[in-house]
């Protein structure tokens, strides 16, 4: 649940209260609004954190860009085990989304040993075509491999930003040298999968806490 600082407006962390995915995650219910939420929910999901009210004035801060900083406050913090019960969804067949061909976007869910998520990811130069596949094992195999990735973007997108869902308290020149520093990084450039990867985590997490023995 999210909250907002100053009035009593919340906001559920529900599929049914989504009101965009254009460059970020929002929800929306009535005067009350969470955008950004994608890295945040990730943590959530990875921690296996399922009650919680997040108090916020709009937006989850970007922090570094990635979700690193969002573990550490949990592990500071705690979590208490609680003992109601949590209904979880259950895949038991395969479900598509779009055209499965090689050129095409698609999405798929289907039944799997393990939390599995594989990525294809084919962007024009300089980032390219990338696979990648992460199994959820606990919340340290998220920490190490997952938490570190930081969003990306490019320069065609700065105006869309700007208007819609640019960081709060980030400015212009701010985001920019961040995301420029992000591209001359060798290590960041080589793994672009990563930070969506992280996204369809963080979407598990809407699912009602999708169990973990689905691949995406």
């Amino acid at each position: 649940m999210f909250g907002n600082i100053t009035t009593s407006d919340t906001v559920p962390a529900h599929l049914d209260f989504v009101e965009s995915t254009d460059y970020a995650t929002s929800l929306k219910s009535g005067q009350a609004y969470a955008r950004t939420i994608e890295h945040f929910m990730a943590v959530l999901h990875a921690y296996h954190i399922s009650n919680l009210q997040v108090k916020i004035s709009g937006e989850i801060p970007i922090m570094d860009g990635s979700a690193l900083e969002f573990c550490q406050l949990i592990e500071e913090a705690g979590i208490d085990e609680q003992d109601a019960p949590l209904e979880e969804i259950v895949i038991e067949e395969k479900y598509v989304v779009g055209d499965p061909s090689p050129d095409s976007k698609y999405i798929s869910i289907e039944p799997h040993p393990a939390f599995t998520v594989k990525y294809l990811l084919n962007y024009p130069s300089p980032v390219g075509k990338q696979e990648f596949s992460f199994t959820l094992k606990d919340a340290q195999s998220f920490k190490d491999l997952i938490a570190p990735a930081r969003t990306f973007g490019f320069l065609k997108d700065i105006g869309e930003l700007q208007k819609r869902v640019w960081p709060a308290g980030e400015s212009c020149s701010t985001v920019f040298s961040s995301m420029m520093k992000r591209w001359s990084t060798p290590s960041y450039a080589s793994r672009k999968s990563l930070p969506a990867t992280k996204s369809l985590i963080s979407w598990a997490t809407f699912t009602c806490w999708a169990n973990p023995y689905a691949a995406w």
